[in-house]
Parts: structure tokens; C-alpha cells; sequence
């Protein structure tokens, strides 16, 4: 089955109703609830004049007496305008699709023609109750002879009065049940419409949290990269300022190597005070102990025969001999202390700095390191850590390989860090540097390099380290690519301290 096309309509004031029929539409023209100016529309998105649909006849327009115009409007309006006074009696209708003329009076006297027609049927009608009525009285039944022509006249008007009932409410059953489907219809609709509204909303809120996530994430690379070109001016400054703040540095490098020597000749001063305390004391104890052995072998010679000699020649025995000397000495060396001290302050020398006793040895050996990837070479003065695949992936930017083995490292190191010390080389290749690049020469990304694993040491693994200013050769030949790549790295010196 077709479904029969809908229109939606547009008043003058904006309002919109429908969907409607054509049925619709021509009712409401009759009753002129659709007028000339609103506009109509199948899709809500095209819209038209009223007046311009064929289906609905608007060809008509009223010229009044006193000159005036109404129109276009359909001839079923007509009865409704004349009952709301809106055209006069006088009017002029003219088809304005064909000229055609026909004065109001012409159209609208039919229809007060027939109006007699209709109160003879209805009077007839009332003429049944009052025989009824009459029908009562004794007195008049036998003057009632009414003629069969018009008892059969209004049972026809009754029939067609009937049919007419009916064909009313037929049409009236009709329409509820329209009316009841457009109102399911609307109700689905307006679901529908409600079910969407929500489904916006949520979308709305989904789409506000994602751009609070944007822009976070907006800010946060923004700031990101501000940091990046900051990074990237420091970087490019920064042999600039080493350059300049070097003859500063080498004065304050002086002036603390100048306080430590100070601080070091007050240290051995304090030292070599108790070292003399302490060897008094020992030879205190000493001489005491001499005594008493003194006195031990005294109290053994009397108890043997102090008279009696070895030899003719009247020479002491042995022990007591070597105890008298033994005696003697351990006086001598008691007095030494006691003896004025040198007024001159001591002097420093690279055997002075050397801690006497246990400890002025070197180390019975370095620590064991055992990382994957890293070469140990060691020698009596020193221990060198060489990074076989290189330590950098651009710039200063440890490589995550690299990365792992420092912290291997630390982790062995950290045991015995105590009396050892921690040098940082920075090395790179031999290809020149562009002129937009950020170090003016190798030299400088070297001290860069060496300067980053300085910090990377400190702040991954707490050691602390230096870098070391005048670099070696570079560990690796720059003769191919490969070792060219090996050469950006860094070697680790650990000296004793």
C-alpha cells in the first residue's frame, strides 16, 4: 500500500505543525485556519506559498466596495469569511488563474435558498410528537387523518437524516483513529527526539572531557617543547660560558688548592702529635717492662752467685750486659720526646701527604667490576672503564644502553667508593662540525659529554665524579665508521684518592 504523502506548515509567526494529509489541508483551508502567506513543505526543508498548490484551489480573490482586496482563497472559505464579516455581501470574487467573475451574492444565495426546504422537512418532523400528544386525547382520534405522502416524506428525511448520522460518525471514527495514530506517532517521535537529546548530551560531555584531555596534552607539549629550545640554547651557549667562566674557575680551583694544602699541614701537625704521644706511651711501657726484666734477672743472678765469672778475664754475663744496654737506650729514647720542640711549621712534600702505619700502602687490589659490554683495563696508579659500543646516541644524550652499564657499574663501585675517585672523559669523533651546530669543535662536545655523564652519574646513581678537563687520546682509531660511532663515549678513570 502507497503511503499517502504528508505536508507540514509554517505560520506567519513561525510556527510549524504536522505532518498532516491533504485532507487536512483542505479543511483547514475551509475553515480558514490556512490562509495566504503561510507555506507549506513535504521535507521541513523546501518550503512554498499555500496558495501555490494546485490540490487546494486558492485562485479566488473578493474586490470589496470600498476598493480593498482580499486573497487568494479557496470558494470553500467562503461561508466562514461572510460569517465572520470579513467579505461583504456586495463583493466581486475573480479567478485570478482564468478571469473568471462571480459576485458573492450568486455564490451565498443557494445556500439561503435551501434554507426554507430545510425547516419545511424539520417542521414536518415536529408533527409526529404532537400526534403523539394528540394521540391521548379521546376527543381527537378520529380527527386524525394525516395523508400517507407525508408520513413517507419524513420517514425518507428520517432515512437521510440517518444516513447522514452515520456517514458523521463514520467520518468522526474515522478521524479519532487518524488522530490517535498521529498522536502514537507524535509520542514515538517525541521518544525518539528525547532518546537523541540524551545521546547529545552525553556526547557533549564525552566531547568537553576530551578537550580538557586535548588541551592538557596541548600544554603539556608546549611546554615540552618549550624546555627542548631551552635546553637547546643552553647547550649553544655552553661553551661560550665555559670559555668565559674558565680563568674563574682555575682562580677558585687555586684558592680551595691553596685551603687544602693549609688544611693539610694543620692535619699532619695534629698527626704527628699524637704519633709522638703515642710512641712515648709505648716506650714508657717499654722501659717498664725492660725494668722489670732488669730487676727479674737481678733477683736470679743473686739467688746463682753474683760472684761468680764466666771467664777469667772477669767479663759480665751476656744477659746482664745486653740488659744494661737495652736500659740505657729505653732512658735515651724517653728523653727524646721530652726534648724542646721544633719551633719551624713542617714542611710539605709528597712524602709528608703519604699516611704512614697500615695504610700508606696501595690497596691489595681494585674492585671486581664484571658488566656485559664494558672493557677493564687496570694498572697500579689507576683503573679504566671503556664503553665498547660507544656511550652516546646524539649529542649529549646518554644512550639507554649505556644507561644500564653506569648503573651496573655504580652498583659495584658503590662498596668501595669510599676511598676511591671517579673521572669522567667525554670523547667524540673526528668529523668536523657543521657551522650551525651547537659546540664549536669536537673539543667542546667532548667536555659537554663528559659534563652530562658527570650528572647522569649523580643523578641516577648518586656517585659523585668529575670531568676531566684534558682528555685523553680517543679509545678507538677514527679510521671507519663503525669506530668513529664507538668514539662517541666516555671513558671512566678511578683513581685512590
Amino acid at each position: 500500500m502507497q503511503q499517502k504523502k504528508t505536508w507540514y506548515v509554517r505560520k506567519n509567526d513561525g510556527a510549524e505543525f504536522g505532518p498532516v494529509t491533504l485532507k487536512d489541508l483542505l479543511r483547514w483551508s475551509a475553515q480558514c485556519r490556512l490562509v495566504a502567506g503561510n507555506a507549506v513543505s513535504a521535507d521541513r526543508e523546501e518550503w512554498v506559498p499555500v496558495e501555490t498548490i494546485p490540490e487546494l484551489e486558492m485562485y479566488w480573490i473578493a474586490h470589496r466596495s470600498d476598493g480593498k482586496e482580499y486573497g487568494p482563497f479557496a470558494l470553500a472559505a467562503v461561508p466562514e469569511l461572510v460569517a465572520h464579516h470579513v467579505l461583504p455581501a456586495d463583493a466581486v470574487l475573480i479567478n485570478r488563474g482564468n478571469g473568471e467573475q462571480m459576485p458573492l451574492a450568486q455564490l451565498i444565495e443557494p445556500e439561503e435558498a435551501e434554507s426554507p426546504e430545510v425547516a419545511g422537512v424539520s417542521a414536518p418532523a415536529e408533527e409526529p410528537e404532537e400526534a403523539t400528544v394528540v394521540e391521548t386525547s379521546p376527543a381527537q382520534i378520529a380527527t386524525a387523518d394525516e395523508p400517507t405522502e407525508d408520513i413517507e416524506a419524513l420517514h425518507q428525511a428520517m432515512e437521510t437524516l440517518q444516513r447522514r448520522l452515520q456517514q458523521i460518525e463514520d467520518a468522526t471514527a474515522e478521524q479519532r483513529a487518524e488522530m490517535e495514530s498521529r498522536y502514537a506517532e507524535s509520542r514515538d517521535e517525541c521518544d525518539a527526539l528525547q532518546l537523541a537529546i540524551r545521546q547529545n548530551e552525553e556526547e557533549r560531555e564525552a566531547n568537553v572531557v576530551r578537550m580538557a584531555e586535548l588541551s592538557e596534552a596541548l600544554a603539556q607539549a608546549q611546554q615540552a617543547v618549550q624546555e627542548a629550545e631551552q635546553r637547546l640554547l643552553e647547550q649553544a651557549s655552553e661553551p661560550r660560558r665555559l670559555q668565559e667562566s674558565e680563568p674563574e674557575d682555575l682562580l677558585e680551583l687555586r684558592k680551595q688548592t691553596a685551603f687544602m694544602k693549609k688544611n693539610i699541614a694543620v692535619l699532619h701537625a695534629d698527626l704527628d702529635s699524637v704519633r709522638r704521644q703515642a710512641a712515648l706511651r709505648g716506650k714508657i711501657v717499654f722501659a717498664l717492662g725492660a725494668l722489670l726484666t732488669l730487676v727479674a734477672a737481678v733477683l736470679i743472678l743473686r739467688a746463682g752467685g753474683c760472684g761468680r765469672t764466666d771467664d777469667a778475664t772477669g767479663t759480665p754475663p751476656p744477659s746482664a750486659s745486653l740488659t744494661r744496654s737495652a736500659a740505657h737506650t729505653e732512658v735515651a729514647a724517653i728523653r727524646e720526646p721530652l726534648a724542646a720542640p721544633d719551633p719551624r711549621p713542617p714542611t710539605l712534600s709528597p712524602s709528608t701527604l703519604t699516611p704512614s702505619g697500615p695504610a700508606a700502602g696501595p690497596l691489595a687490589s681494585w674492585p671486581v667490576l664484571n658488566v656485559e659490554g664494558v672493557t677493564i683495563k687496570t694498572t697500579p696508579q689507576e683503573l679504566v672503564i671503556h664503553f665498547n659500543e660507544g656511550a652516546f646516541s646524539s649529542s649529549t644524550n646518554v644512550s639507554p644502553k649505556a644507561a644500564t652499564q653506569l648503573k651496573a657499574l655504580a652498583g659495584q663501585l658503590r662498596p668501595h667508593i669510599g676511598g676511591l675517585r671517579l673521572v669522567a672523559e667525554g670523547h667524540s669523533d673526528n668529523i668536523p662540525m657543521r657551522p650551525t651546530a651547537a659546540f664549536a669543535d669536537n673539543q667542546a662536545l667532548a667536555k659537554a659529554r663528559a659534563e652530562a655523564a658527570v650528572a647522569f652519574l649523580k643523578r641516577e646513581t648518586g656517585l659523585d665524579a668529575v670531568a676531566a678537563t684534558n682528555p685523553g687520546p680517543a679509545p678507538f682509531p677514527n679510521d671507519t665508521p663503525e669506530n668513529q660511532r664507538r668514539n662517541r663515549t666516555m671513558v671512566l678513570k678511578v683513581t685512590r684518592r
